[in-house]
């Protein structure tokens, strides 16, 4: 945890949520991705292993339907 009393508070209210919530940082010249906070129900919710889904928020493009290929790369070049 956290030595910042805001960050705890904020981590323990997204373990709450009844949903998968996840954060990830782009680094914008070299497009390398990271995970900020990542949800243990991610693992879950995507029938990966945790070994998988640590390697990288780019360990989840292959779930994505290739329609919606093309526009969550556009969303993701755009942030």
């Amino acid at each position: 945890m956290s030595e910042n009393p805001n960050a705890e508070a904020l981590l323990r209210i997204l373990d709450r949520l009844p949903s998968a919530p996840w954060s990830t940082r782009i680094d914008p010249v070299t497009l390398a991705m990271e995970w900020v906070y990542l949800s243990p129900r991610v693992v879950e919710l995507y029938g990966m292993t945790e070994a998988e889904i640590q390697g990288g928020p780019s360990a989840l493009g292959h779930r994505v339907v290739a329609e919606d290929g093309v526009r969550i790369r556009q969303q993701m070049a755009d942030s």
